[in-house]
């Protein structure tokens, strides 16, 4: 089999794949119309090769991002995982990627596509671990639309996962510790106090203590 490409119009290709001759002596092809850029086209057809190469029935519909996901979250995660999970999932979908890359099929899907996504968190002001959880979800769908066959990467693989910010400490100095130490005199908030600033304990640690 073989695949070409042909320039229709500004960053719009027509693919064509030579699936050979059928049983009749008729050629038979296969036709895509591709929006995008060239290097990219060139890779949907490796992907269609690849795909027919295995056997797996190509699929050159019109699946978006959000019909991917919902079906993922109706097929996969609500028989795989607990309630709650399902709603956290279906809440950064909606909330975060359904509006940025809703509408992309979900085969054509880019790393910079992605990089939208986790941009349009970041622009929102919102903490690096939301834009982690936002990215985890994108690419565990991803990760299942590959073993369904729909699509052949995880385009969230090139992309680096967003880093936790490292909140800065600022350990208040010795003068200031004193004056806290004398204004907290009432029990048990001192010995609290006096925990966390001798022995360098979590808050956490500390309320859990009895």
């Amino acid at each position: 089999m073989k695949g070409s490409i042909r320039e229709r119009d500004t960053n719009v290709f027509q693919i064509t794949i030579d699936l050979g001759r059928d049983g009749d002596g008729k050629r038979k092809r296969l036709y895509e119309t591709f929006r995008g850029r060239r290097r990219d086209a060139q890779r949907r057809v490796r992907e269609l090769l690849t795909s027919l190469d295995r056997g797996v029935p190509v699929d050159t519909g019109k699946e978006t991002v959000s019909e991917f996901i919902q079906r993922w979250l109706i097929d996969y995660v609500a028989h795989t995982t607990k309630p709650r999970t399902r709603e956290f999932y279906a809440m950064i979908n909606r909330l975060y990627i359904d509006p940025i890359i809703g509408q992309v099929n979900v085969q054509r899907l880019t790393p910079g596509d992605v990089q939208r996504v986790i941009g349009s968190v970041i622009e929102k002001g919102l903490s690096p671990t939301t834009a982690r959880r936002v990215y985890a979800t994108l690419h565990v769908a991803l990760a299942c639309a590959m073993k369904w066959g729909v699509v052949f990467r995880n385009v969230c693989d090139v992309i680096d996962a967003p880093r936790e910010a490292n909140p800065e400490i600022n350990p208040p100095d010795k003068q200031t510790l004193k004056e806290l130490l004398s204004l907290v005199m009432v029990k048990p908030y001192v010995v609290a106090v006096r925990m966390l600033a001798y022995t360098g304990i979590r808050r956490g640690e500390v309320c859990a203590l009895r």
